[in-house]
């Protein structure tokens, strides 16, 4: 029973070392391992040649303390200063005298006006030299103008060089107009009397003079200050056609007082504008200006006096009136005229004092209402 086991023991231990001979005889040998960590290579130094700029340094030295190398200047050698330029006489350029065309050979024979369309209203215009007529509407031209505005009583035309042209529709429309009346003279409203004294038409002033506001542009009246304060009134003229110089003013004339009042504030002002209306015809007005440092005093005092009359065109002997009565029969028609004309200047002047009379009244008789 021994022998089979021992048999046994023994192939397998053959067996065992046989494989272990194999095993040891038959192996390779394995690759030396090698390390993956990177390896840094380091490679010679080159000697790394910096050049500085010492200039540079200094040149931009922030406590300023270096000072820049003068460059030698050369030499300018002296030569002699140039004679000025003589003076020149500067003439002023002239001025020229604006241009004006020759009135239009027209004539306007009526106006049709059509109330809230300005652009329907049509002026018949008559050429002079063909006596033929023609309406013309806003926009349209005659000759080498533009009829520009339509009223009831005239027309505006402009002209190729810029000039305005007015066509009047009848001769009293133009002596009424107010650009008429602001190139006539004052004659017929105020009248000297000397030494100071001047004598003003109420009613043709009031008819001229339409409010306060243009009496004030009218006379150029101003403030005066002195140190601040208030002293006056003054007057500035523009010509001998204005209203100041008919009045007796000379420019640059301060007024001082009107009737005792010094108008110097508004309540001032208003006082003697409410006494000169309410003093009517009864006063005169006192004005006291300072003009070249002396004080003159002004008086105006208010009365409806007759313009003059229209002067015939020269005097003639009864005798050659006598002879000419038969022959000539527009003399007697023109005295015929001028005495009518007197007799309708009377009737004016009548009708202004009932006017005045009845304006007192009405005064009167408020002011005794008030009372």
């Amino acid at each position: 029973m021994t022998h089979p086991f021992w048999m046994i023991n023994s192939s397998l231990l053959g067996l065992i070392s046989g494989a272990i001979f194999f095993v040891y005889f038959s192996k390779t040998p394995l690759p030396a391992r090698e390390d993956i960590s990177p390896v840094l290579s380091v490679g010679p130094k080159k000697e790394q040649h910096i050049s500085v700029n010492i200039r540079k340094i200094y040149e931009q030295d922030l406590f300023n303390s270096y000072k820049k190398e003068a460059a030698p200047q050369e030499r300018i050698p002296n030569l002699p200063f140039p004679a000025p330029p003589a003076p020149q006489k500067m003439m002023p350029t002239p001025v020229q005298k604006p241009t004006f065309l020759d009135p239009l050979p027209v004539t306007l024979k009526g106006i049709i006006v059509v109330h809230g369309f300005d652009e329907k209203n049509c002026a018949i215009i008559a050429d002079n030299k063909t006596e033929r007529e023609k309406t013309y509407k806003i926009g349209e031209k005659i000759e080498d103008a533009q009829l520009i505005r339509i009223f009831h009583n005239k027309i505006i035309l402009l002209r190729t060089n810029g000039q305005q042209e007015v066509l009047y529709l009848r001769e009293q429309d133009a002596q009424e107009d107010p650009v008429y009346l602001a190139t006539r003279g004052w004659e017929h409203i105020i009248r000297p009397e000397g030494n100071n004294v001047y004598t003003i038409s109420p009613l043709a002033f009031v008819e001229r003079v339409q409010n306060v506001a243009q009496c004030i542009q009218l006379l150029g009246l101003t403030t005066a200050y002195q140190q601040g304060m208030v002293v006056g009134i003054r007057v500035a003229i523009e010509n001998s056609n204005s209203l100041p110089s008919y009045l007796g003013f000379a420019n640059g004339d301060l007024i001082l007082s009107i009737n005792g009042i010094v108008p110097n504030t508004t309540q001032n002002r208003m006082e003697i504008y409410n006494g000169i209306v309410k003093s009517g015809l009864s006063g005169p007005i006192v004005v006291k200006v300072i003009r070249n440092r002396r004080e003159i005093e002004l008086t105006y005092n208010l009365y409806e006096f007759e313009p003059p009359l229209p002067l015939l065109p020269a005097e003639k002997k009864p005798a050659e009136e006598k002879k000419e009565e038969n022959t000539d029969s527009d003399e007697g028609d023109a005295e015929s005229y001028y005495s009518f004309n007197a007799t309708k200047q009377k009737m004016r002047a009548r009708e202004r004092e009932h006017m005045l009379a009845k304006r007192q009244n009405s005064r009167s008789l408020k002011d005794g209402d008030n009372l």
